[in-house]
């Protein structure tokens, strides 16, 4: 069974989309699945979501009209729980995973039944997109916990993964 689902939420990214699904094969965790919304785009976006249909990973939806990026969120989440899914988590179109983003969160989670979230620091890359090239590095490691749902929202939703 699919542990980990990542949910894309995408508008007009033809620029950004491939290098996005490009971190997801890099991953050392190969137990995902990749919810992709594609909502609305009127550029390739289309074209380019269609050469993964042949992937059984990826599960590609195509909205005719923009609904906005929380539309698209929440319906990634009703799929995920749809599909049985333990975990999940984001991925905008513009960003991407490092390789071992998936497993240790993986890891994390699996170790610590109490623990719902598992976040990490967002990196900055050049203005290029190179993979892995951090212009600012984030070198403190901090855990704390949260108990009251109010104080996930100062944790960045781009780098967690939630038990689903």
């Amino acid at each position: 069974m699919t542990k980990i689902g990542v949910v894309i939420p995408v508008y007009n990214g033809e620029k950004t989309i491939e290098k996005s699904i490009e971190s997801l094969f890099f991953q050392t965790y190969k137990d995902w699945l990749a919810v992709i919304i594609n909502d609305g785009s009127t550029d390739r976006t289309r074209d380019i979501l269609d050469k993964y249909s042949m992937d059984s990973r990826f599960h590609v939806f195509h909205w005719k009209e923009n609904k906005g990026r929380p539309h698209a969120r929440q319906k990634g989440l009703e799929l995920v729980r749809e599909l049985g899914l333990k975990y999940m988590c984001m991925l905008d179109a513009d960003d991407w995973y490092y390789p071992n983003k998936l497993k240790s969160q993986f890891e994390i989670l699996e170790k610590n039944k109490d623990l719902t979230l598992v976040s990490s620091a967002v990196g900055v890359t050049n203005i290029d997109g190179d993979f892995f090239k951090i212009l600012r590095p984030f070198p403190n490691f901090k855990s704390f916990y949260c108990s009251d749902f109010r104080e996930f929202i100062k944790l960045p939703h781009a780098s967690s993964i939630i038990r689903v």
